[in-house]
């Protein structure tokens, strides 16, 4: 292998590593600190492991020596949760600590503890002891997770290092090795022994000079001695790591640290080609689940330099990604494809990294305002730039270097420009009515006059063009210059353009899209005949302004505050695609489709990626590289090798999609998950809430007069989880979505009887909405409406029924009058305003809907900002007050009616969250606990 000797003297120390010239550079594109504003008592993380749906535990540094404890935690975006870890008090072995060290498979951690393997399920969190002996002589060393189903166990006594390999629910012991000579027999490296599995290979180490191969299949030993001649000490091996088929360790010695590397026919471990280190500096080895490698070097706990190498030897300069994180020791790297996102454990925090995909964007002139762009057959891209009169080439895009083109072109405000052939046209002049056509061989400019005021043009085959001129259309031929007016049935077509058309694309069939502020309008130039869509056709803002015809003949077009708009035409139907789907922003401005057939749209907060069905795959903002977030119209641009140009109100922003889309690709779409919930459980008879478990809850049963449920959920994607948005929806026939916003808590009271799933979804910052989370429900229906009680009515006879239906009207009567006449005598007067609000929220709170706000506004017919100016004059408090104190009112006078049994009872029925919650505001209003009523 060759690459070993060239990199040799081209990468240098290890403190080069930060700056190698000859290797191109990753960056991090977002840098978030996970949890920073928690009450956790430690920042300080040494290990991550991914559960089910995305969970996120995390191994604190702070472990509980005197108590023999695992500290671990959950986090799920808004804070952290600690993990009971239960180990039996019996086993008492103060010189080793217990430990979780690998991840088996998405529910399973392994770790050690005294002569036991430890194993964790991450899903009902609970934790099984299996010892590899009965005598308690053997002491566990390290764990390692094997193929699936199998964990590799590396444990001694006083005389001997065992090899266990456990599967199939038993240890079997592959091998013994002597401890005579090695680290092993001081017994008190147990933390410092090393151990992976790689292709049917064991690799351990002793941490001295040893390190140990042991074939899995024979159990033939080989070991391998680093100590190098004249060295009278061992050296203390702090990484053993597998990558590439290579094996690579690092040596301290004399406290100067060297990367070693065993290629697969070699017999001895050499310096790596990375050169020897400095004095005080060390190496850290960190690998992904997609076969990447990097490695980090450190003195005094800070960066010096740091390298990736991919799976297929590929190396890439990794300083700038982690050199503006970790300003202290890292402790690990973890994640799926480290050249794409990753966590980054510190000693002083927590934090997720998006990579930068190299060449993905490239920015040109990000102090100016870009406008107009058309490439030409030379390659070269014109633009108006900066509203100025002039075009400019951009003559090599890489230099991307301005020189006026033709400084005799008038450009107004930088309308579109359109190609032809040899021609550049477009539309200029203060009175917008003199189109421009630019001979691209003879360099020759002509102009074309009109007695019109033109919005816009588009050029169809044979020099003719169309001209939009409110509220017609005109088909002008250049060369024998006739301009007619475009007429359907034999008369001119007036057209409800509103006030301005702002965009028109010729598209197949020989049809014209307009966007206008009258809607779309599509036009079939040869069959004469028009159509237009605008509220009535389901539009959520018919001012459309870029419309884009795709491949598979789908019409997107974009709106000023109604978001992006996809139309069949075969069909009819349009669907809608804005904020509430992930859009960036409601305000779309440019539209381009890719050779892949992936949409790009530009808006007023940043650049989204949708699919071909409109599935938005992801927004783009500064923090991936962008010059700008809001974009121009007429400011974007295809060219022939593929690239796209959007250009921004400072900037012009070249994207290379396919380098953009296959970062994307790989990453797993993030999930919701559930964190808490609650219900009563009419199998224990009592309210029961669950933290454990949760992915094998089952189907919920409810019964009819406590049909509620509260729950708890995160989003797994915890960049930036403050801004994950949620929506939640009943799976029944006529159901809708229901925005609920950041709000991550859900408190459903009164669900309809039947058996249905709740389902719950979440959007990430960058646009991107999971998978729905699905709760299996069956609910209860009163025993009055229920099939069994019409079959027992029809038995009973007609009779009965009469009688019965009688009684209750008769009864019901004389409560409305006995209730008609109280209110008279205590209030003649009709309900003032305090007092309906009130009799609103009472019944809200008996069970027929959610107190909220905008409820109470909404009933009130106001909005809410009169509402809290209203009742702030009446009664001095915020609406979030008067609630609070209405469930509080109510939550006393069922205390003091005894009508629950329990205190959990009342705060769910009086719409709190949570027992403990209630109790504590409840003492605070009242000055006594709920418990204390008798």
């Amino acid at each position: 292998m060759r690459l070993p000797l060239i990199l040799c003297l081209v990468l240098g120390a290890c403190r080069a590593l930060s700056a190698q010239s000859g290797l191109p550079a990753l960056e991090a594109a977002q840098i978030d600190t996970l949890g920073a504003e928690s009450d956790f008592p430690s920042k300080c993380f040494d290990a991550a492991f991914a559960g089910p749906r995305g969970r996120f535990f995390l191994r604190s540094c702070a472990v509980g020596y005197q108590r023999q404890e695992i500290y671990l935690v959950q986090f799920d975006g808004y804070g952290f949760r600690p993990v009971e870890i239960q180990v039996p008090e019996s086993v008492n072995w103060p010189q080793q600590r217990p430990r979780l060290t690998h991840q088996h498979s998405d529910s399973l951690l392994i770790g050690h503890y005294a002569n036991a393997l430890l194993r964790f399920n991450l899903n009902n969190q609970q934790s099984t002891l299996l010892p590899i002996d009965s005598t308690g002589r053997k002491v566990i060393l390290q764990t390692a997770p094997g193929i699936p189903g199998e964990t590799w166990v590396l444990a001694k006594d006083s005389a001997q290092v065992y090899v266990f390999r456990y599967a199939d629910g038993r240890f079997r012991q592959m091998a013994a090795l002597s401890l005579e000579g090695t680290a092993f027999s001081e017994g008190t490296l147990y933390s410092a022994s090393l151990l992976c599995y790689h292709n049917q290979t064991l690799w351990f180490t002793d941490a001295s000079g040893l390190i140990v191969r042991m074939d899995a299949a024979t159990g033939i030993f080989t070991r391998f001695v680093l100590r190098s001649p004249g060295e009278t000490e061992d050296g203390l091996i702090r990484n053993l790591t597998v990558h590439c088929n290579t094996v690579y360790c690092t040596r301290t010695y004399l406290n100067k640290t060297t990367l070693l590397q065993l290629r697969t026919g070699e017999k001895q471990f050499l310096p790596a080609p990375f050169g020897p280190s400095t004095i005080g500096e060390i190496f850290k080895l960190f690998t992904d689940r997609s076969g990447n490698m990097v490695i980090v070097c450190e003195k005094t706990s800070k960066i010096t330099g740091a390298l990736l190498i991919d799976a297929g030897g590929k190396m890439f300069n990794y300083a700038p990604v982690l050199t503006n994180v970790a300003s202290s020791s890292i402790m690990q790297l973890d994640g799926q494809d480290f050249k794409k996102q990753m966590k980054v454990l510190t000693r002083e925090g927590l934090f997720l990294l998006s990579l930068r995909q190299p060449g993905g964007i490239q920015i040109y002139f990000p102090d100016k305002s870009m406008r107009g762009m058309i490439e030409l057959p030379s390659g070269d891209l014109l633009a108006a730039i900066d509203k100025n009169t002039a075009f400019y080439p951009l003559s090599d895009p890489d230099v991307a270097v301005l020189e006026p083109y033709h400084n005799k072109w008038p450009v107004w405000k930088g309308q579109r420009f359109l190609a032809d052939g040899q021609y550049v046209w477009y539309l200029s002049g203060r009175k917008f009515n003199t189109v421009y056509r630019f001979d691209q061989q003879s360099q020759h400019l002509d102009s074309f006059l009109f007695d019109l005021k033109i919005n816009r043009i588009a050029v169809l085959p044979n020099q003719k063009l169309v001209l939009a001129s409110i509220p017609h259309l005109y088909v002008f031929d250049v060369q024998s210059r006739a301009l007619n007016l475009y007429l359907e049935n034999g008369h001119p077509k007036v057209f409800d353009f509103g006030k301005q058309v702002h965009d028109m694309v010729l598209g197949r069939n020989n049809t014209l899209w307009l966007g206008s502020n009258g809607g779309l309008w599509q036009v079939d130039l040869q069959g004469r005949k028009s159509k237009q869509l605008a509220r009535e056709a389901g539009l959520q803002d018919y001012r459309v302004q870029v419309v884009c015809e795709s491949r598979t003949g789908l019409v997107w077009f974009g709106t000023i505050l109604g978001g992006l708009h996809c139309y069949n035409p075969k069909t009819g139907r349009v669907r809608v695609i804005d904020r509430a789907s992930g859009l960036a922003s409601n305000t779309v401005v440019s539209l381009l489709e890719d050779d892949e057939g992936y949409l790009w749209a530009g808006t007023y907060d940043g650049l989204s990626i949708l699919d071909s069905t409109g599935r938005i795959l992801r927004n783009l903002g500064l923090s991936d590289g962008l010059s700008y977030t809001e974009f121009n119209r007429f400011s974007y641009l295809k060219t022939r090798s593929g690239d796209l140009y959007f250009g921004a109100l400072r900037g012009l922003n070249r994207i290379v999609p396919e380098k953009i889309i296959n970062g994307l690709k790989g990453l797993t779409p993030s999930q919701v998950y559930l964190t808490e919930i609650s219900w009563f459980d009419p199998g224990n008879v009592q309210f029961v809430t669950r933290q454990t478990g949760l992915d094998q809850l089952g189907t919920i049963q409810l019964i009819a007069d406590k049909r509620f449920l509260n729950l708890s959920f995160a989003l797994a994607d915890y960049s930036q989880s403050s801004e994950n948005v949620f929506a939640y929806k009943l799976d029944r026939p006529g159901q809708q979505w229901v925005h609920i916003g950041k709000e991550h808590q859900l408190n459903l009271t009164g669900l309809p009887a039947g058996a249905y799933d709740l389902l719950i979804k979440g959007l990430s910052h960058n646009g991107n909405w999971s998978e729905p989370l699905r709760i299996p429900l069956q609910v209860s229906a009163f025993f009055y409406n229920q099939r069994w009680f019409y079959v027992l009515l029809l038995l009973i006879g007609p009779a009965a029924i009469f009688t019965w239906f009688f009684l209750r009207r008769r009864r019901s009567k004389v409560v409305q009058a006995e209730a008609s006449l109280a209110s008279r005598i205590a209030d003649p007067k009709p309900l003032g305003w305090l007092e309906n609000l009130e009799a609103i929220a009472q019944n809200t709170l008996s069970g027929k809907g959610e107190l909220t706000a905008k409820y109470l506004a909404d009933k009130m017919a106001i909005s809410e900002r009169q509402l809290l100016r209203k009742l702030k004059a009446e009664t001095g408090m915020t609406v979030k007050d008067y609630i609070q104190e209405i469930k509080l009112q109510k939550a006393r006078h069922l205390l003091e009616s005894r009508t629950f049994d329990t205190i959990a009872e009342v705060a769910y029925a009086c719409g709190f969250n949570t027992p403990a919650y209630f109790s504590k505001v409840y003492e605070k209003r009242f000055g006594k606990r709920p418990g204390e009523y008798n």
